[in-house]
């Protein structure tokens, strides 16, 4: 199990890429099959919520695009990833992560 780091903004798009290593290699193409991500009262799955966390063509990278979801709070979070495969259905305890979700103050216009 590895340690990451995370920074999510409010409103806006920023994707947080986590390349999934087994003992330092890129797991399989294409082995995973789902990816969910539980932080604060979130829980975010590659099955229900795609536009907030996604795998790639490969399956080898869990892209986190979280800064939409509803009622995101600032503040810091412990975070864990499960990810699932053919052969384990109920998931792998994957990566523990802190979550810094943070506001994104400068005035560029956006509505």
């Amino acid at each position: 199990m590895s340690i990451a780091s995370l920074t999510i903004y409010i409103g806006r798009d920023n994707a947080e890429i986590l390349e999934l290593l087994q003992d330092g290699v890129a797991v399989g193409e294409n082995e995973v099959t789902r990816a969910v991500l539980a932080f604060g009262s979130h829980v975010l799955d590659t099955e229900d919520s795609p536009s907030d966390i996604s795998l790639d063509a490969t399956a080898q990278n869990v892209s986190i695009t979280a800064g939409q979801i509803p009622n995101l709070k600032p503040g810091d979070y412990h975070g864990m990833l499960t990810i699932y495969d053919a052969l384990t259905p109920n998931g792998l305890a994957w990566a523990d992560l802190s979550i810094h979700v943070r506001e994104w103050d400068a005035d560029d216009g956006s509505p």
